[in-house]
């Protein structure tokens, strides 16, 4: 090899490695961002199914007594972090579709908005729906003391007693 060749192999390799050095300082802060951003999205994820567990175990806990079952509940809202940050979660569904009032069978389903971090506070607004079948019905009348029968028809509730009125029996 003369001293010529060896002389274009140096220039050779000191132009190549300014480039690579170029690409490296662009490459790296990208790869670095697009690490930060699965990071975050895997802990978001993380927080949000271990808080909808806690918030599921905390309200299963302090159901009344008489009252059993399985609560479910999802989070709602773009960000956990961010909603916990401000100091109130967006939205809480809470669902039950097997809880038991005092032997009763009933379906439950509560929408929470605004619900705030610091549990002496109130919740802005609050929804739900509970879902009895026939037998569920007559249950908590006979243990409100209403003697007669319940049926359930035409989206309603039929009640059917007999009374006294003026010496004679009433249905």
């Amino acid at each position: 090899m003369t001293s010529g060749e060896e002389q274009q192999r140096a220039i050779r390799y000191r132009d190549a490695s300014p480039r690579r050095r170029r690409r490296l300082w662009l490459i790296a802060p990208l790869a670095v961002l697009v690490v930060l951003a699965v990071l975050a999205v895997v802990l978001g994820i993380a927080a949000r199914a271990w808080a909808e567990g806690y918030i599921a175990e905390e309200v299963e806990r302090n159901l009344p007594e008489g009252v059993e079952g399985d609560v479910d509940a999802r989070l709602g809202g773009v960000s956990l972090v961010a909603q916990y940050l401000s100091g109130r979660l967006d939205d809480v569904r809470l669902t039950s579709e097997n809880l038991e009032v005092q032997g009763v069978p009933v379906e439950a389903r509560v929408e929470l908005e605004g619900v705030p971090v610091d549990r002496s506070q109130p919740v802005e607004r609050a929804t739900g729906s509970v879902r009895l079948d026939e037998r569920a019905v007559q249950a908590i009348l006979t243990a409100q003391g209403y003697p007669g029968t319940a049926a359930i028809a035409d989206g309603g509730i039929v009640y059917t007693d007999d009374a006294q009125l003026f010496g004679a029996t009433v249905e």
